[in-house]
């Protein structure tokens, strides 16, 4: 019986998780699904007995039960990929409004990655602390009811478009304060969550972030996916990649841009910026209006379908990614598993990934020094793209394995072990 398949994250997490519970209890029902299905999982999840209720799935597999399914990229699927291998069963929520249809299952953990769906629709500061008020009286009820262990990922210390940052950093530390283990991406989160929390560092492991290599479609050739983006075969390609929010530094690669594109080479060996990403507002408007004065620049503003990063990846020659600030960064691990060198601040987020593909500047420094810096990683491509090595010390199996290694350490810890 099929549980996690794509037509499943359609139906409530109830009927999901149903589903799991029974196959936990290998008894063998046929159930459909009928109208008002809320009740018949409700009658069919609870055994009622003299001192109460109790949770239906009491087999020894722990549940990780993980919120909200990212919907952007393959992380979540690269990080939970040998649960199977390690007798965990998962259950995807799709909002954290599910949370209080979770089934009472006796071995429980909640995996939490983004918390921005809980206050981005905030009218103002009050109305985000009245939403997260709502929303941690929510957890503590799940709590008081099937006693789960909470696991958060730390992606970043807050959205980085936040505009109730006072009540998001509210947020994260009734989290932090509610969580069983904080899992990190690098070293270097865990000194800067200390610094803006109050945190207890015997909660933390650090699991790295899995490559994406051979997670999207790769089969389109440097060629073929510059004809399909309209790009000369001689240009040199800059890439700036992913949702165009000004934290990324946009501004400064237009600058790095503007100094390539009137160097006297550049006449003989042109250069061309592809950005692609989604996004909308000032940010955009500033961008869409520079590119539409040059024709050596491409503007795709709209997530990538996963089939079709390839196109964009392969078609460049060089990923920029000239941050303000970021604790993690995904668009330079895709970027290396397409075998595209990095050009980036000195930020850990970077200088931890431990490749020698990523060249990088000391934060601050003039679009010229960055631009040099450009033409560094273009000159080398062809020998750095050979270069595996974060694709290999993060192949994701093995991301995947370390991080349910962690999880069964945690459970044994808990005392609730079969």
């Amino acid at each position: 019986m099929s549980h996690l398949g794509p037509t499943d994250l359609r139906v409530s997490v109830s009927e999901r998780g149903l589903r799991l519970a029974i196959e936990q209890l290998d008894c063998g029902l046929k159930i459909e699904f009928p109208v008002g299905f809320e009740r018949a999982a409700a009658d069919l999840l609870l055994d009622s007995v003299d001192d109460g209720v109790r949770p239906l799935a009491a087999r020894n597999e722990p549940v990780l039960a993980y919120a909200p399914v990212a919907q952007a990229n393959k992380f979540q699927a690269l990080l939970y990929s040998k649960a199977g291998a390690h007798g965990v069963r998962m259950l995807p929520l799709i909002s954290f409004d599910e949370l209080h249809q979770l089934p009472l299952f006796s071995r429980l953990i909640i995996h939490f990655h983004w918390f921005a769906l809980i206050t981005s629709q905030a009218l103002g500061e009050a109305d985000a602390r009245e939403k997260v008020r709502v929303f941690l009286k929510g957890l503590d009820e799940l709590s008081a009811r099937s006693d789960p262990l909470y696991i958060w990922t730390a992606h970043n210390v807050i959205p980085h478009d936040s505009l109730v940052p006072d009540a998001d950093r509210a947020l994260r530390q009734e989290i932090i304060d509610r969580c069983t283990a904080i899992h990190c991406l690098t070293e270097e989160s865990i000194d800067r969550l200390d610094s803006e929390f109050k945190l207890d560092r015997s909660k933390i492991f650090v699991v790295g972030h899995p490559s994406y290599c051979r997670a999207y479609p790769d089969f389109a050739e440097r060629n073929t996916a510059r004809n399909r983006l309209g790009i000369a075969a001689n240009d040199r390609v800059i890439l700036g990649f992913g949702a165009i929010k000004q934290y990324k530094g946009f501004r400064i690669l237009m600058d790095v841009f503007e100094v390539l594109a009137a160097r006297p080479e550049a006449a003989s060996e042109p250069w061309h910026l592809l950005i692609a990403g989604a996004g909308k507002g000032p940010d955009v408007a500033e961008i869409a209006e520079w590119a539409s004065e040059r024709d050596d620049v491409s503007l795709i503003c709209e997530k990538i379908a996963d089939e079709d990063l390839q196109y964009v990846f392969r078609a460049s020659d060089v990923a920029v990614c000239p941050y303000n600030a970021t604790l993690n960064s995904g668009v330079a691990i895709l970027a290396l598993a397409f075998g595209v060198p990095v050009v980036a601040p000195a930020l850990p987020a970077f200088t931890e990934l431990g490749d020698d593909s990523i060249l990088t500047y000391e934060p601050g420094q003039d679009s010229r020094t960055i631009a040099q810096l450009v033409v560094e990683a273009v000159g080398h491509r062809g020998q750095r793209v050979d270069n595996k090595g974060f694709n290999v010390t993060h192949d994701a199996a093995a991301i995947s394995d370390q991080f349910f290694e962690k999880i069964g350490e945690l459970w044994a810890k808990s005392g609730k072990m079969a």
